[in-house]
């Protein structure tokens, strides 16, 4: 990936410091928006107490930590990278695959060829910059339903790839117990669901929002907001945490808690 890009969403995407810009002018990115909404977490603090209980130093905790995030990270671009690969070049990825690649890649390209025989991909990874919220975001994938007997009238889907250890709050508890209230107001005491799927709708809610007020965007406007589905795609790195190495959960629409959050 080159070190900027400039996309068809209008603006220039930093992909090496995660910056966008107009011009010159550089926007916040709404990665760090939804940040305001979920308390920092204390590593020192943390880690501090879990060193004393396991008979461990904290030093060595810490890396352990590190090392497995940026093994997070890493895994979470590789996956980005496969997706973004079937949409721009599909038969090359098709090569990848048939001479021996990671099986990650399969399951990837197995998800997205069904998913393609029912809708139509809009966008994938397009960076763009919101005037209206002031903020630069890139929507992993907007899908459009192809028209059927069935459904005659075509919908949208706006989808993210979440690529950590845990999906919603229940694998979080089957690990390691319950799992804190990470959400910060108006957002606290949400819990439509739990506390990873809620800080998925929150993102998904914002990026809805945006778009509706793009004028290059023109699939959807503010009016049809109620109507657009907004998907959590879960690729862990563990393969055989699902049957088909992936799972797709469908989280609310929080956008009017957004608009107020934003408002204060």
């Amino acid at each position: 990936m080159e070190a900027v890009q400039v996309n068809s969403g209008g603006c220039n995407f930093d992909a090496q410091t995660h910056e966008y810009s107009i011009s010159d002018k550089k926007y916040t990115s709404a990665t760090q928006k939804i940040k305001a909404f979920v308390p920092e977490f204390k590593a020192q603090e943390v880690a501090a107490i879990i060193a004393r209980l396991k008979k461990i130093p904290i030093t060595t905790l810490l890396k352990t930590w590190k090392l497995k995030g940026e093994m997070a990270i890493g895994f979470g671009n590789f996956s980005h990278a496969t997706a973004h690969m079937y949409h721009v070049n599909k038969s090359e990825l098709e090569a990848a695959i048939s001479e021996g690649t990671s099986p990650h890649v399969a399951i990837i390209y197995n998800m997205l060829e069904k998913l393609t025989k029912k809708f139509r991909i809009v966008e994938m990874e397009t960076a763009r910059v919101s005037l209206k919220f002031e903020m630069g975001y890139t929507p992993d994938l907007i899908l459009e339903s192809i028209e059927t007997e069935e459904e005659p009238i075509p919908y949208y889907v706006m989808a993210d790839f979440k690529t950590t250890k845990y999906a919603t709050a229940d694998d979080y508890k089957a690990d390691k117990g319950k799992m804190p209230n990470l959400l910060a107001a108006p957002f606290k005491n949400l819990n439509l669901r739990d506390v990873p799927l809620d800080k998925a709708a929150i993102q998904l809610s914002l990026y809805a929002l945006a778009l509706a007020h793009e004028e290059t965007f023109t699939y959807w406007d503010a009016y049809d907001l109620p109507n657009v589905k907004r998907w959590v795609m879960h690729i862990p790195m563990n393969m055989n945490k699902y049957t088909n190495g992936y799972k797709i959960f469908e989280v609310p629409n929080v956008d009017a808690l957004v608009l107020s959050a934003l408002a204060t």
